[in-house]
C-alpha cells in the first residue's frame, strides 16, 4: 500500500517482505490481495495475507517463511517493530481457480513458547527453580544463555544485561521469585508484563526489554513534535466494544505456601434497576508468589504486590 500525490515524494507506503527461517532476505511479496497485522502492546503480533498462486514470491509462500512487515514515511523502508512474522498456518480452496490461499502468521515472538527453563545446577527449593532478589534482565539472560547453550533458538538475540535494559537503563526492580522447571520465556515475559514489572517487544529476530513505562511509555501526544491521528484522516475504524464478564467485587490472589489474599474492589457495583449487585468473586493464581509487601491498582482493580 502506498500514498501517491502526483509531482510529490512518497508519503507513505507498506509492503511485505519475505526472509528464510532465520536467514537472509528473499525478497518483496509485492502482489498480495490484502492483509490485516495486529502489534498488541506486550504481546504477540499477528498477521493475515492472501496471497494468489501464481504471483511473484508466491513459491517463498510454498515452504516456512519469515515475513516482515516495512513502512516507509518519507524516507527509506523500516521494519516495524513486532512487525516480524512467521508463515506457519495455511489454508485454501482446491475449487477456486485463482489458487488463492491465506496465511496466519504469529509474530516471532511466538517462538519464545519453545525456550522454557531447565532446572539447572542447583538445589531446587519445593520443586521449582529459586531467582532471589535479581533484576528481571538476570532471569531473562539466565533462561536465554542455557538454551543457547544447549542449541536452542540460538537465533534469537536478547539485547538486555543483568543490570541494564534496552534502552541502556538500570533495572528499577528487584525481583524475587521462584520458577517451575518448563515454564516457558513468553509465559515469563507476560507474567512480567501484567505485574508492571517490564515491557517488550520483538524488533527482527531481537528480543527487548525495558522497564515498565521507559521507553515504550512515552508520551508521544506533546512535546515540540506531537503525534496527531485524527478520526476520518489517519484512523479509519475504532470499534467500541465493552464486556462486563470479568468484572468482580473482590479478587482471590493465590501463590506459593498455602498464601492467599482477598482484595475487593471498591467502590463496589452501583445499584441497578433490579436492586442491589451481588457479590461475585474471581481467582489470579501466580506462580512464585511467595508473599504480599505493597499494593498497587492495575486496570481498575487493586492488586498485591509480590515478592
Amino acid at each position: 500500500m502506498q500514498v501517491i500525490i502526483p509531482g510529490e515524494p512518497m508519503r507513505y507506503g507498506l509492503r511485505l517482505v519475505a526472509y528464510q527461517p532465520n536467514g537472509p532476505r528473499l525478497g518483496v511479496l509485492g502482489q498480495h490481495l490484502g492483509f490485516k497485522a495486529g502489534m498488541p502492546h506486550n504481546d504477540v503480533s499477528s498477521l493475515r495475507l492472501s496471497y494468489p498462486a501464481g504471483a511473484a514470491g508466491a513459491e517463498w509462500l510454498e515452504s516456512p517463511v519469515e515475513i516482515a512487515l516495512e513502512y516507509a514515511a518519507a524516507g527509506g523502508w523500516v521494519e516495524s517493530a513486532n512487525g516480524r512474522f512467521l508463515r506457519i498456518k495455511r489454508g485454501g480452496d482446491n475449487t477456486d481457480q485463482t489458487g488463492k490461499r491465506s496465511y496466519d502468521c504469529p509474530g516471532y515472538a511466538w517462538m519464545t513458547r519453545k525456550l522454557v527453563l531447565y532446572p539447572g545446577g542447583q538445589p531446587l527449593v519445593e520443586g521449582k527453580r529459586p531467582f532471589n532478589a535479581v533484576s528481571a534482565g538476570a532471569i531473562l539472560r539466565t533462561l536465554v544463555n542455557e538454551a543457547h547453550a544447549r542449541g536452542t533458538l540460538s537465533h534469537l538475540a536478547v539485547d538486555v544485561t543483568t543490570e541494564r535494559d534496552s534502552d541502556g537503563q538500570f533495572w528499577d526492580k528487584a525481583l524475587t521469585l521462584a520458577l517451575e522447571p518448563g515454564t516457558d520465556l513468553m509465559a515469563l515475559l507476560l507474567n512480567l508484563a501484567e505485574q508492571g514489572v517490564i515491557d517488550w517487544q520483538v524488533s527482527g529476530r531481537t528480543l527487548r526489554v525495558f522497564n515498565e513505562g521507559g521507553e515504550l511509555g512515552r508520551d508521544l501526544a506533546s512535546g515540540p513534535g506531537p503525534v496527531d491521528l485524527r478520526l476520518g484522516r489517519d484512523v479509519d475504524q475504532a470499534p467500541d466494544d465493552a464486556t462486563l464478564e470479568d468484572v468482580s467485587s473482590a479478587i482471590l490472589i493465590a501463590g506459593e505456601s498455602s498464601l492467599s489474599v482477598e482484595v475487593t474492589n471498591r467502590p463496589r457495583p452501583r445499584r441497578g434497576a433490579g436492586g442491589r449487585a451481588t457479590r461475585s468473586k474471581a481467582e489470579l493464581r501466580t506462580r512464585g508468589l511467595r508473599g504480599c509487601s505493597r499494593s498497587t491498582r492495575w486496570n481498575g482493580r487493586r492488586r498485591s504486590g509480590y515478592s
